[in-house]
Protein backbone atom coordinates (compact mmCIF):
# COMPACT_ATOMS: atom_id res chain seq x y z
CA UNK A 1 0.00 0.00 0.00
CA UNK A 2 2.79 2.45 0.88
CA UNK A 3 4.46 1.54 -2.39
CA UNK A 4 1.32 2.53 -4.32
CA UNK A 5 0.90 5.77 -2.39
CA UNK A 6 4.44 6.96 -3.05
CA UNK A 7 4.27 5.80 -6.67
CA UNK A 8 1.18 8.00 -7.10
CA UNK A 9 3.25 10.98 -6.00
CA UNK A 10 6.44 10.21 -7.91
CA UNK A 11 4.64 9.42 -11.18
CA UNK A 12 2.19 12.32 -11.05
CA UNK A 13 1.71 13.53 -14.63
CA UNK A 14 0.90 17.02 -13.36
CA UNK A 15 4.35 17.31 -11.77
CA UNK A 16 6.61 17.07 -14.79
CA UNK A 17 9.49 18.90 -13.10
CA UNK A 18 9.67 16.15 -10.47
CA UNK A 19 9.97 13.33 -13.00
CA UNK A 20 12.54 15.29 -15.03
CA UNK A 21 14.65 15.83 -11.91
CA UNK A 22 14.50 12.15 -10.95
CA UNK A 23 15.40 11.17 -14.53
CA UNK A 24 18.44 13.46 -14.38
CA UNK A 25 19.68 11.71 -11.23
CA UNK A 26 19.04 8.34 -12.90
CA UNK A 27 21.19 9.45 -15.82
CA UNK A 28 24.15 9.83 -13.45
CA UNK A 29 23.58 6.31 -12.11
CA UNK A 30 23.44 4.95 -15.67
CA UNK A 31 26.52 6.92 -16.71
CA UNK A 32 28.41 5.61 -13.68
CA UNK A 33 27.64 2.03 -14.69
CA UNK A 34 29.05 2.68 -18.18
CA UNK A 35 32.08 4.82 -17.36
CA UNK A 36 34.86 3.26 -15.30
CA UNK A 37 36.84 6.51 -15.45
CA UNK A 38 33.98 8.42 -13.87
CA UNK A 39 33.54 5.92 -11.02
CA UNK A 40 37.30 5.69 -10.39
CA UNK A 41 37.48 9.48 -10.16
CA UNK A 42 34.47 9.51 -7.82
CA UNK A 43 36.18 7.04 -5.49
CA UNK A 44 39.42 9.03 -5.61
CA UNK A 45 37.65 12.27 -4.67
CA UNK A 46 36.11 10.62 -1.61
CA UNK A 47 39.45 9.16 -0.54
CA UNK A 48 40.97 12.65 -0.72
CA UNK A 49 38.59 13.53 2.13
CA UNK A 50 39.99 10.59 4.14
CA UNK A 51 37.02 8.35 3.46
CA UNK A 52 38.23 4.77 4.13
CA UNK A 53 38.16 2.21 1.34
CA UNK A 54 35.25 0.36 2.92
CA UNK A 55 33.30 3.58 3.40
CA UNK A 56 33.43 4.82 -0.19
CA UNK A 57 29.85 5.37 -1.39
CA UNK A 58 28.56 4.59 -4.86
CA UNK A 59 25.35 5.41 -6.68
CA UNK A 60 22.20 3.41 -5.92
CA UNK A 61 20.09 2.17 -8.80
CA UNK A 62 16.36 2.90 -8.68
CA UNK A 63 14.15 -0.19 -9.16
CA UNK A 64 10.59 0.34 -10.48
CA UNK A 65 9.07 -2.28 -8.15
CA UNK A 66 10.62 -0.75 -5.03
CA UNK A 67 9.78 2.91 -4.45
CA UNK A 68 12.21 3.18 -1.54
CA UNK A 69 15.05 2.53 -3.99
CA UNK A 70 14.17 5.91 -5.53
CA UNK A 71 14.42 7.49 -2.08
CA UNK A 72 17.78 5.78 -1.52
CA UNK A 73 19.01 6.87 -4.95
CA UNK A 74 18.15 10.53 -4.32
CA UNK A 75 19.57 10.50 -0.78
CA UNK A 76 22.83 8.96 -1.96
CA UNK A 77 23.15 11.45 -4.82
CA UNK A 78 22.72 14.37 -2.42
CA UNK A 79 25.55 12.97 -0.28
CA UNK A 80 27.78 12.44 -3.33
CA UNK A 81 26.92 15.79 -4.94
CA UNK A 82 30.14 17.63 -3.90
CA UNK A 83 32.33 14.79 -5.20
CA UNK A 84 30.38 14.52 -8.47
CA UNK A 85 30.79 18.25 -9.02
CA UNK A 86 34.56 17.98 -8.53
CA UNK A 87 34.83 15.08 -10.96
CA UNK A 88 32.88 16.87 -13.69
CA UNK A 89 34.91 20.04 -13.16
CA UNK A 90 38.24 18.21 -13.56
CA UNK A 91 39.69 19.28 -16.94
CA UNK A 92 42.05 16.29 -17.04
CA UNK A 93 39.20 13.80 -17.24
CA UNK A 94 37.75 13.15 -20.65
CA UNK A 95 34.20 12.11 -19.86
CA UNK A 96 32.17 11.83 -23.03
CA UNK A 97 28.40 12.15 -22.90
CA UNK A 98 28.42 12.97 -19.19
CA UNK A 99 25.09 14.31 -17.85
CA UNK A 100 24.89 17.97 -16.98
CA UNK A 101 25.53 18.77 -13.35
CA UNK A 102 22.57 19.75 -11.22
CA UNK A 103 22.40 23.35 -10.06
CA UNK A 104 22.27 24.41 -6.44
CA UNK A 105 18.54 25.09 -6.74
CA UNK A 106 17.95 21.60 -8.11
CA UNK A 107 19.87 20.07 -5.21
CA UNK A 108 17.64 22.04 -2.85
CA UNK A 109 14.62 20.56 -4.64
CA UNK A 110 16.05 17.07 -4.19
CA UNK A 111 16.49 17.75 -0.49
CA UNK A 112 12.83 18.75 -0.21
CA UNK A 113 11.77 15.58 -2.04
CA UNK A 114 13.81 13.43 0.34
CA UNK A 115 12.34 15.24 3.35
CA UNK A 116 8.79 14.60 2.11
CA UNK A 117 9.47 10.92 1.37
CA UNK A 118 11.34 10.24 4.61
CA UNK A 119 8.22 9.39 6.71
CA UNK A 120 7.22 6.77 4.13
CA UNK A 121 10.72 5.32 4.16
CA UNK A 122 10.67 5.01 7.96
CA UNK A 123 7.17 3.51 7.90
CA UNK A 124 8.17 0.98 5.23
CA UNK A 125 11.17 -0.12 7.29
CA UNK A 126 9.11 -0.31 10.49
CA UNK A 127 6.23 -2.28 9.03
CA UNK A 128 8.53 -4.73 7.22
CA UNK A 129 10.10 -6.17 10.37
CA UNK A 130 9.94 -9.87 11.18
CA UNK A 131 11.17 -9.91 14.80
CA UNK A 132 8.29 -7.96 16.34
CA UNK A 133 4.55 -7.35 15.96
CA UNK A 134 3.58 -5.48 12.80
CA UNK A 135 -0.17 -5.87 12.37
CA UNK A 136 -0.95 -3.54 15.27
CA UNK A 137 1.47 -0.95 13.85
CA UNK A 138 -0.45 -0.29 10.63
CA UNK A 139 -3.06 2.19 11.93
CA UNK A 140 -0.60 4.03 14.22
CA UNK A 141 1.88 4.33 11.35
CA UNK A 142 -0.77 5.84 9.07
CA UNK A 143 -1.56 8.43 11.71
CA UNK A 144 2.12 9.17 12.30
CA UNK A 145 2.71 9.64 8.57
CA UNK A 146 -0.21 12.07 8.38
CA UNK A 147 1.17 14.03 11.34
CA UNK A 148 4.69 14.07 9.89
CA UNK A 149 3.48 15.31 6.50
CA UNK A 150 1.44 18.07 8.14
CA UNK A 151 4.62 19.50 9.70
CA UNK A 152 6.50 19.72 6.38
CA UNK A 153 6.42 23.18 4.80
CA UNK A 154 7.95 22.99 1.30
CA UNK A 155 8.96 26.18 -0.47
CA UNK A 156 8.92 25.10 -4.12
CA UNK A 157 5.80 24.54 -6.19
CA UNK A 158 7.05 21.11 -7.26
CA UNK A 159 7.38 19.96 -3.64
CA UNK A 160 3.97 21.38 -2.74
CA UNK A 161 2.36 19.39 -5.55
CA UNK A 162 4.17 16.23 -4.44
CA UNK A 163 3.13 16.71 -0.81
CA UNK A 164 -0.51 17.35 -1.74
CA UNK A 165 -0.59 14.29 -4.00
CA UNK A 166 0.85 12.06 -1.27
CA UNK A 167 -1.62 13.36 1.33
CA UNK A 168 -4.56 12.78 -1.02
CA UNK A 169 -3.39 9.30 -2.00
CA UNK A 170 -2.75 8.40 1.63
CA UNK A 171 -6.29 9.37 2.59
CA UNK A 172 -7.89 7.47 -0.30
CA UNK A 173 -5.85 4.27 -0.19
CA UNK A 174 -5.79 3.97 3.61
CA UNK A 175 -9.50 4.57 4.15
CA UNK A 176 -10.46 0.84 3.92
CA UNK A 177 -7.50 -0.09 6.12
CA UNK A 178 -8.72 2.10 8.97
CA UNK A 179 -11.92 0.06 9.26
CA UNK A 180 -10.38 -3.37 8.69
CA UNK A 181 -11.62 -5.61 11.56
CA UNK A 182 -8.39 -7.60 11.89
CA UNK A 183 -6.18 -4.51 12.07
CA UNK A 184 -8.58 -2.66 14.38
CA UNK A 185 -8.75 -5.60 16.78
CA UNK A 186 -4.96 -5.94 16.65
CA UNK A 187 -4.56 -2.28 17.64
CA UNK A 188 -7.15 -2.59 20.40
CA UNK A 189 -5.38 -5.67 21.82
CA UNK A 190 -1.99 -3.95 21.75
CA UNK A 191 -1.53 -2.36 25.21
CA UNK A 192 0.69 0.33 23.66
CA UNK A 193 -2.17 1.76 21.57
CA UNK A 194 -5.62 0.40 22.52
CA UNK A 195 -8.18 2.88 21.10
CA UNK A 196 -5.74 5.71 20.35
CA UNK A 197 -5.69 5.49 16.55
CA UNK A 198 -9.27 4.51 15.76
CA UNK A 199 -12.26 6.71 15.14
CA UNK A 200 -14.82 6.49 17.98
CA UNK A 201 -17.33 4.50 15.91
CA UNK A 202 -14.69 2.04 14.69
CA UNK A 203 -13.22 1.70 18.19
CA UNK A 204 -16.68 1.01 19.61
CA UNK A 205 -17.26 -1.73 17.05
CA UNK A 206 -13.90 -3.33 17.85
CA UNK A 207 -14.60 -3.20 21.59
CA UNK A 208 -18.01 -4.80 21.13
CA UNK A 209 -16.53 -7.61 19.05
CA UNK A 210 -13.82 -8.28 21.64
CA UNK A 211 -16.48 -8.19 24.37
CA UNK A 212 -18.49 -10.92 22.66
CA UNK A 213 -15.37 -13.01 22.13
CA UNK A 214 -14.46 -12.66 25.81
CA UNK A 215 -17.90 -13.91 26.87
CA UNK A 216 -17.55 -16.89 24.58
CA UNK A 217 -14.02 -17.61 25.79
CA UNK A 218 -14.95 -17.29 29.46
CA UNK A 219 -17.48 -20.08 29.15
CA UNK A 220 -14.56 -22.42 28.56
CA UNK A 221 -11.74 -20.79 30.54
CA UNK A 222 -13.27 -19.03 33.56
CA UNK A 223 -11.74 -16.09 35.46
CA UNK A 224 -8.79 -15.67 37.83
CA UNK A 225 -7.54 -12.62 39.71
CA UNK A 226 -3.81 -12.60 40.58
CA UNK A 227 -1.74 -9.43 41.04
CA UNK A 228 -1.46 -6.87 38.25
CA UNK A 229 1.52 -7.63 35.97
CA UNK A 230 4.61 -5.49 36.18
CA UNK A 231 5.83 -3.41 33.26
CA UNK A 232 8.50 -4.82 30.98
CA UNK A 233 11.73 -2.83 30.58
CA UNK A 234 11.83 -0.24 27.83
CA UNK A 235 13.94 -0.76 24.77
CA UNK A 236 16.26 1.95 23.51
CA UNK A 237 14.37 4.46 21.38
CA UNK A 238 15.30 6.91 18.64
CA UNK A 239 14.15 10.50 19.38
CA UNK A 240 14.15 11.29 15.63
CA UNK A 241 11.84 8.38 14.80
CA UNK A 242 8.56 8.70 12.97
CA UNK A 243 7.01 7.64 16.29
CA UNK A 244 7.94 10.96 17.92
CA UNK A 245 4.37 12.26 17.40
CA UNK A 246 2.99 9.25 19.27
CA UNK A 247 5.48 9.61 22.13
CA UNK A 248 4.79 13.32 22.57
CA UNK A 249 1.02 12.83 22.66
CA UNK A 250 1.36 10.16 25.35
CA UNK A 251 3.60 12.39 27.43
CA UNK A 252 1.01 15.17 27.31
CA UNK A 253 -1.82 12.83 28.27
CA UNK A 254 0.15 11.06 30.97
CA UNK A 255 -0.48 7.72 29.24
CA UNK A 256 -3.95 7.69 30.78
CA UNK A 257 -6.62 5.45 29.30
CA UNK A 258 -10.20 6.44 28.55
CA UNK A 259 -13.44 5.76 30.38
CA UNK A 260 -15.08 2.36 29.86
CA UNK A 261 -18.68 1.23 30.07
CA UNK A 262 -19.82 -0.48 33.27
CA UNK A 263 -21.42 -3.40 31.40
CA UNK A 264 -18.11 -4.51 29.86
CA UNK A 265 -16.66 -7.84 31.06
CA UNK A 266 -14.35 -7.36 34.04
CA UNK A 267 -11.29 -8.38 32.02
CA UNK A 268 -12.01 -5.83 29.31
CA UNK A 269 -12.75 -3.09 31.85
CA UNK A 270 -9.50 -3.78 33.67
CA UNK A 271 -7.52 -3.75 30.44
CA UNK A 272 -9.01 -0.53 29.07
CA UNK A 273 -8.70 1.30 32.41
CA UNK A 274 -4.99 0.56 32.69
CA UNK A 275 -2.58 3.21 31.35
CA UNK A 276 -1.28 2.73 27.83
CA UNK A 277 2.14 1.10 27.78
CA UNK A 278 5.16 2.96 26.50
CA UNK A 279 5.84 2.24 22.84
CA UNK A 280 9.17 0.58 23.60
CA UNK A 281 7.64 -2.02 25.92
CA UNK A 282 6.84 -5.54 24.77
CA UNK A 283 3.11 -6.32 24.34
CA UNK A 284 3.79 -10.07 24.15
CA UNK A 285 5.47 -9.95 27.56
CA UNK A 286 2.55 -7.91 28.90
CA UNK A 287 0.02 -10.54 27.85
CA UNK A 288 2.15 -13.40 29.16
CA UNK A 289 2.22 -11.66 32.54
CA UNK A 290 -1.52 -10.99 32.31
CA UNK A 291 -2.45 -14.52 31.31
CA UNK A 292 -3.94 -15.47 34.67
CA UNK A 293 -5.32 -12.01 35.39
CA UNK A 294 -7.09 -11.65 32.04
CA UNK A 295 -7.20 -15.24 30.84
CA UNK A 296 -9.81 -14.97 28.10
CA UNK A 297 -8.64 -11.59 26.81
CA UNK A 298 -5.03 -12.75 26.76
CA UNK A 299 -5.92 -15.65 24.48
CA UNK A 300 -7.92 -13.37 22.19
CA UNK A 301 -5.17 -10.73 22.11
CA UNK A 302 -2.51 -13.23 21.08
CA UNK A 303 -4.75 -14.33 18.22
CA UNK A 304 -5.04 -10.81 16.79
CA UNK A 305 -1.52 -9.63 17.56
CA UNK A 306 -0.09 -12.31 15.26
CA UNK A 307 -1.62 -10.55 12.25
CA UNK A 308 1.20 -9.27 10.02
CA UNK A 309 1.25 -5.75 8.63
CA UNK A 310 2.86 -6.56 5.28
CA UNK A 311 3.88 -9.42 3.02
CA UNK A 312 7.59 -8.75 3.46
CA UNK A 313 8.05 -11.44 6.12
CA UNK A 314 6.43 -14.01 3.82
CA UNK A 315 8.62 -12.89 0.93
CA UNK A 316 11.70 -13.31 3.11
CA UNK A 317 10.56 -16.83 3.99
CA UNK A 318 10.12 -17.69 0.31
CA UNK A 319 13.59 -16.33 -0.44
CA UNK A 320 14.98 -18.45 2.40
CA UNK A 321 13.17 -21.48 1.04
CA UNK A 322 14.58 -20.93 -2.45
CA UNK A 323 18.11 -20.54 -1.12
CA UNK A 324 18.24 -23.72 0.98
CA UNK A 325 16.00 -26.06 -1.02
CA UNK A 326 17.50 -26.65 -4.45
CA UNK A 327 15.62 -28.04 -7.42
CA UNK A 328 17.82 -31.14 -7.51
CA UNK A 329 16.92 -32.08 -3.89
CA UNK A 330 13.98 -34.13 -5.13
CA UNK A 331 13.95 -36.56 -2.18
CA UNK A 332 13.26 -33.87 0.41
CA UNK A 333 9.86 -34.29 2.02
CA UNK A 334 7.76 -31.40 3.31
CA UNK A 335 8.83 -32.31 6.85
CA UNK A 336 12.52 -32.08 5.92
CA UNK A 337 11.95 -28.74 4.20
CA UNK A 338 10.18 -27.36 7.29
CA UNK A 339 13.03 -28.51 9.54
CA UNK A 340 15.71 -27.02 7.28
CA UNK A 341 13.93 -23.67 7.10
CA UNK A 342 13.47 -23.65 10.89
CA UNK A 343 17.16 -24.36 11.53
CA UNK A 344 18.20 -21.78 8.96
CA UNK A 345 16.13 -19.07 10.65
CA UNK A 346 17.33 -19.90 14.18
CA UNK A 347 19.56 -17.30 15.82
CA UNK A 348 23.25 -18.17 16.16
CA UNK A 349 22.85 -17.90 19.94
CA UNK A 350 20.93 -21.20 19.93
CA UNK A 351 23.75 -23.13 18.28
CA UNK A 352 26.41 -24.88 20.37
CA UNK A 353 30.02 -24.19 19.41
Amino acid sequence: MLNLIVTDGLEDKNNRLLSDLIDLVKSFVTFGRRSNNFMDALRAEQQKDNVPEGGVALFIQSVPTRWNSTFDMLSRFINLYPYVARVLANPNLKLKNAPRMLSGDEIDLLSEIVEILKPFKQATTEISGSDYLTGSLVLPMISCIESALSTIKPTSEMSKILLKKLEDSLGIRCAPTQTNPLLCNAVLCDPRFKRLYMKPVVASQAVMQIKEEIKKEQKELGNCSPPTPSSSPRRQEDPMSLWSMHDKSLEKSGMASTEVESYFPSELKLYLQQPVLHRMQDPIQFWHQSKTLMTALSSIAMKYLTVVGSSVASERLVSTLNSIVKDDRSRLTDRHVTERVFMYRCSKSFWVD
